[in-house]
């Protein structure tokens, strides 16, 4: 399961590089109208998708993950199990985010910066990055057995 870990893992950071490329292009679209609003909103519908396949993949293969390595050092597994429920707080907390922010900015229109939608944008970034780091770390702690 660890092959199928690093690929949702993979898939996450691709998810995130998406998210950032996306809230570079709504700076230029609040900017002018000269970025294109089909652009983003396709990177954003790409970046709802990759975050999904990659939540749904970590969820399920750091389960049986921890299921395969068994109650070796009980400590560590249970330090394990906290970071794996963290990690599945901030993917739920980044996964709404995302939809929230997608759902909002087919209201928005470019030339102007939407309040609600921008906020969304840099919260899901950075919560998406936190999302991120739990995983990694996760995958860290799990590896060293």
């Amino acid at each position: 399961m660890r092959l199928g870990f690093f690929i949702g893992l993979t898939i996450l950071v691709f998810s995130f590089v998406l998210s950032v490329l996306n809230l570079v292009s709504g700076l230029q679209l609040s900017q002018s109208m000269s970025a294109s609003a089909e652009g983003h909103f396709i990177r954003a519908i790409l970046a709802l998708s990759t975050a999904l396949i990659g939540q749904c993949s970590l969820l399920v293969s750091s389960q049986t993950w921890l299921e395969d390595l068994g109650i070796q050092q009980l400590a560590d597994m249970d330090r394990a199990r906290a970071d794996r429920q963290m990690a599945l707080a901030y993917s739920f907390a980044h996964l709404i985010t995302v939809v929230a922010a997608v759902i909002t900015g087919t209201i928005s229109y470019a030339g102007s910066f939407p309040i609600v939608h921008g906020i969304l944008g840099f919260a899901l970034t950075i919560v998406g990055l936190i999302s991120l780091s739990f995983w990694v770390i996760l995958s860290l702690r799990l590896s060293n057995r």
